[in-house]
């Protein structure tokens, strides 16, 4: 069966979530759940309790993110100052958690989706940005509860994600059989030769 590429969009206001198919814009009907909103960096924004369709669903979430940040991540936003647009939104004048985020205007810059689809993954810009739950929980002293990790890990668990988007991206592309480490770097080598040649 042969495949068919189209292109896909997510974007969102301060009201809907629209995913854009190939020039179609499919909107959620009434009351649906909001879909998977997925970041520049791999996060989930539609699972963030800082995103603003979250805030404006349940206000409580600002102090309830705020603890949970403070407790799992050590850093601590004041409540009033939480609530996020999400880093896909198109809008100018656009409420971002984390301002000073290298990673979106990176991957804003070089017309990518997200970081899986960058050729220079895992790069310094997003590697402090990655949350590995197993990682994460050993740091800890004691385990972490369902709910809790529910609400303050698992919508910025990207590594994992971000792994699953690449190697789907790439399978589907055919042209990389091998992920391991040396064959990447090989690989790599090889591409930027045939571009300095092409260029050059």
């Amino acid at each position: 069966m042969p495949r068919i590429a189209l292109a896909a969009l997510t974007f969102h206001d301060q009201l809907h979530s629209v995913l854009q198919v190939g020039g179609i814009a499919l909107l959620p009907k009434a009351g649906d759940a909001m879909g998977e909103i997925l970041s520049r960096c791999g996060y989930r924004c539609d699972l963030c309790l800082a995103y603003r369709p979250n805030i404006e669903a349940n206000a409580a979430n600002r102090q309830i993110l705020s603890d949970g940040w403070h407790k799992y991540f050590g850093f601590r936003i004041p409540p009033e100052q939480i609530v996020c647009d999400g880093c896909m939104t198109q809008n100018p004048h656009l409420i971002l958690i984390d301002k000073r985020c290298p990673v979106r205007p990176c991957v804003i810059e070089r017309g990518l989706a997200n970081c899986a689809n960058c050729p220079d993954y895992v790069c310094d810009k997003l590697s402090g940005r990655l949350v590995e739950y197993e990682k994460l929980a050993a740091t800890l002293p004691q385990p972490v509860p369902v709910e809790d990790r529910a609400r303050f890990i698992a919508p910025y668990e990207n590594k994992v994600r971000l792994d699953r988007l690449r190697g789907e991206t790439l399978k589907n592309r055919g042209a990389w059989t091998n992920t391991s480490p040396l064959f990447l770097l090989k690989f790599r080598r090889y591409s930027e030769n045939l571009v300095a040649t092409a260029v050059g």
